[in-house]
């Protein structure tokens, strides 16, 4: 299923623009754009904004546990979470 993040609705809504939007596009008068958050894809044309592909967005983006721990601790960690 297809979902845009919090910051692509409000940017539809309220006009709000967002840092994780990246222009991939544009034409005269219309730009495309994709969310490197959720990645949705969007349309600006004039002053409007529309989502086009709504994305991937899953909740708050968390940092994994082997970015944050060593490696042995993953194992033991990973271990622990089949047994329960």
């Amino acid at each position: 299923m297809e979902n845009a993040c919090t910051l692509c609705y409000s940017l539809v809504l309220h006009n709000k623009p967002h840092p994780a939007l990246k222009k991939i596009s544009e034409l005269k008068g219309s730009e495309l754009y994709k969310c490197c958050c959720c990645y949705a894809y969007l349309h600006k044309h004039e002053a409007n904004w529309e989502i086009i592909s709504g994305g991937e967005f899953m909740g708050a983006p968390k940092q994994s546990a082997s970015k944050t721990m060593p490696a042995d601790s993953n194992l033991s960690m990973s271990a622990e979470l089949r047994s329960n």
